[in-house]
């Protein structure tokens, strides 16, 4: 386990190869590097297309990042920093950006990179992506000349740059004027980029190859998060698509796999007990409880400050997800995200785990022996175990507590009826923007009353530090008003070759830093 209280790297009895890659480290292979070898990358499910501009699938991302790149991406302390872009400025009424191209950059078709090629896919990606749909409504993308382009907004918004450096889903690339233009609203077809490794092939729910770009062009600098120089140190990588969790980690102790990605929890213990094998994991998912606010016994906040008050996190988390694999922090964001948005509110509210004090409290709400169902949906096994846990302290507070299980599906039906639940256990993906996380929505699970003030003054923001100084609005509102009671950061694990050598940013492995050795 993970605690922050302030931000500190700290783990818990994790393996060295653990604790480096859930301190943003590397775990590094022995041997001189071998540029000839391939990485064969055993992951859980394919992607439904590769255009992130209309896919939300993590899998689309994870791949094509590789293929294709971004104006402005970041780096491993969350700063905007240059790709394709090398410079831009933004007017005096926030209104106008200016992107200075890099000049010589290749597509995979040898074509030069240009002004009309940014302008068409920012148009479409602005169009059909949620990201471009939220910071670029109404925008107008122009080309100034061969190598500037301008962005003209309706109205200052501090996400332009956050959106177009993101790299979590519906990433903004650059592809060809005339793949983006004859694609339309449908997935594009055609995969060329100017990124490290080029597109090879799809093999429908068998796997998708990428080979290195020998004329690759990176931007200046060492590679730090996912800035500076991205060329590639294997020849390809190969995903094999491997949907059960005990075959990935079988295929990677036998050495049909490199890398096995989002290894299940109960399998963690193969990987984390072999020797011969090397482990490791990043935060990406927020386990939240949901409460009922619509109506129940949980539309009055004092009863949800009750139930905040009584939950141990430590049990509930490591029943969850295992003991090394969850981070606590207040904030509603990831730790990891804490370079950009960081908070001291909460803190001294969060995770009081004082059972005796929560009865207390719902003696004096006369809510004392109340019946409170919680449902839980164990195609999430986190969600499931983290409900039982919740289960038994919430009995222990004198509620009487059933918990419903269903399949993920009718799940998802139930979360939306008010009058089925008081408490869901639900995993929800991390957001590069607080405002966009879900727990906001009226018309979400849990059914919360929208500070729509404290958002559109916080969504005002002309840019990215102004935006940041409203989070401490933002977390006082989420401690304040408790839509949900954040249960910890979970974290998915993976495996590898001690051949291997893999460098960890934020949410994900870097592909091009990764290093076979002889």
């Amino acid at each position: 386990m993970r605690q922050r209280f302030p931000v500190t790297c700290v783990a818990g009895a994790a393996t060295l190869a653990l604790l480096l890659s859930a301190c943003g480290g590397s775990a590094d292979a022995s041997g001189e590097a071998d540029t000839d070898a391939r990485l064969t990358i055993a992951y859980p499910a394919q992607p439904p297309n590769l255009d992130p501009a209309v896919s939300t699938a993590s899998a689309t991302v994870a791949m094509t990042i590789n293929v294709w790149e971004p104006l402005v991406t970041r780096d491993s302390q969350d700063e905007i920093q240059p790709m394709l872009a090398e410079s831009w400025e933004i007017s005096d009424d926030g209104r106008t950006y200016t992107f200075h191209l890099r000049e010589g950059v290749l597509f995979h078709d040898g074509t030069d990179m240009t002004s009309e090629d940014v302008v068409a896919s920012l148009s479409r990606w602005s169009e059909l992506s949620g990201p471009g749909q939220a910071y670029f409504s109404g925008a107008t993308w122009s080309e100034v000349d061969d190598y500037t382009v301008q962005v003209e907004l309706e109205q200052p918004s501090f996400g332009v740059l956050l959106a177009l450096s993101g790299d979590r889903e519906q990433t903004a690339p650059i592809m060809p004027a005339e793949i983006a233009e004859a694609a339309g609203s449908d997935p594009v077809t055609e995969i060329i980029g100017t990124g490290p490794f080029t597109f090879v092939e799809w093999e429908a729910d068998r796997h998708l190859s990428l080979d290195r770009w020998d004329d690759y062009q990176p931007v200046e600098g060492e590679p730090d998060g996912r800035a500076g120089d991205r060329t590639a140190q294997v020849a390809g990588i190969d995903y094999e698509f491997v949907t059960d969790g005990a075959t990935r980690v079988l295929g990677l102790q036998t050495g049909e796999y490199d890398v096995a990605m989002e290894i299940p929890y109960d399998n963690a213990p193969d990987v984390l007990e072999d020797e011969s094998l090397v482990a490791g994991s990043y935060p990406v998912i927020l386990l939240n409880l949901y409460y009922n606010k619509a109506e129940g016994m949980f539309a009055d906040v004092e009863a949800r400050r009750a139930v905040d008050t009584a939950l141990e996190r430590d049990s509930i988390m490591t029943a969850a997800v295992g003991e090394d694999f969850y981070t606590l922090t207040h904030s509603m964001m990831l730790d990891t995200q804490s370079g950009q948005w960081s908070s001291d509110v909460g803190a001294d509210q969060f995770n009081q785990a004082d059972p005796a004090a929560a009865e207390a409290m719902l003696e004096d709400l006369g809510l004392s022996g109340e019946s409170v169902r919680i449902i839980t949906t164990q195609d999430y096994g986190e969600s499931y175990s983290a409900g039982v846990v919740i289960q038994e302290q919430l009995r222990n507070i004198g509620l009487d507590v059933s918990l419903d299980t269903y399949d993920w599906p009718t799940f998802t039906e139930v979360r939306d009826d008010p009058s089925a639940y008081d408490l869901a256990v639900i995993p929800n993906t991390a957001k590069d923007d607080p405002g966009t996380l879900v727990f906001f929505r009226e018309d979400f699970a849990g059914f919360t009353d929208s500070p729509d003030e404290l958002l559109a003054e916080y969504r005002a923001s002309a840019t990215l530090e102004e935006a940041a100084e409203h989070y401490d609005g933002l977390q006082e509102w989420f401690f304040d008003y408790l839509p949900v009671s954040k249960l910890g950061d979970a974290d998915n694990i993976y495996g590898h070759s001690p051949d291997v050598s893999v460098d960890v940013v934020g949410s994900s492995i870097i592909w091009w830093t990764a290093t076979v050795s002889d």
